[in-house]
């Protein structure tokens, strides 16, 4: 369960550098929105995570609380994502998937092909950048989520329609107001 503990540390020590006015900052990853095979307990760690800061910022908006939920795609520059990827030790595991395994070694060089095609990739450094702007701006007015992804998976469309869905579901309930802060907490 490493990414788990990881996902959830990374998650709270990135609450604590924010401005006064923000009690939340969580970092995700696109892993959450679209899932990715081979990474399936890190995936899970960030839909957990990101339901979790979600969940929790609609509980603790009415006192002035924001959430930002950050969503960065994967670095292919600054980071080691592959490097200490492992296949499983028993080979007959391995020879169930079949042809599968054999993708893992391409997508490296497939994410830094797709990062090429959009303008190249990120550094590591966009996340903290996207988090700087978010707290430079004035509370209350900040994003829900931010996402930073050289591949552009698309996120934005799915965190777009996931909001309609649930402002209208919250509305039905009567509390769709907890989507965001009140005016007499900004």
């Amino acid at each position: 369960m490493r990414p788990l503990k990881t996902s959830k540390v990374s998650g709270q020590l990135s609450a604590g550098p924010a401005a006064p006015q923000v009690r939340h900052v969580y970092v995700s990853s696109t892993t959450a929105h679209i899932f990715e095979p081979f990474i399936g307990p890190y995936v899970a760690s960030k839909a957990a995570g990101e339901a979790l800061a979600e969940a929790m910022g609609l509980e603790v908006s009415r006192f002035g609380i924001e959430t930002v939920i950050v969503v960065p795609g994967a670095f292919t520059v600054g980071t080691e994502h592959f490097a200490h990827a492992q296949a499983p030790a028993d080979g007959a595991v391995v020879a169930q998937y079949g042809d599968l395994p054999a993708v893992i070694p391409s997508l490296s060089t497939r994410l830094d092909a797709i990062d090429a095609a959009n303008g190249g990739a990120l550094e590591v450094s966009a996340v903290g950048e996207a988090i700087r702007r978010a707290l430079d701006l004035p509370h209350g007015g900040r994003p829900a989520r931010i996402v930073v992804d050289a591949q552009r998976k698309g996120v934005e469309d799915l965190v777009a329609l996931h909001r309609d869905k649930q402002a209208a579901f919250l509305g039905q309930l009567g509390i769709a107001e907890l989507m965001s802060i009140p005016r007499d907490k900004r």
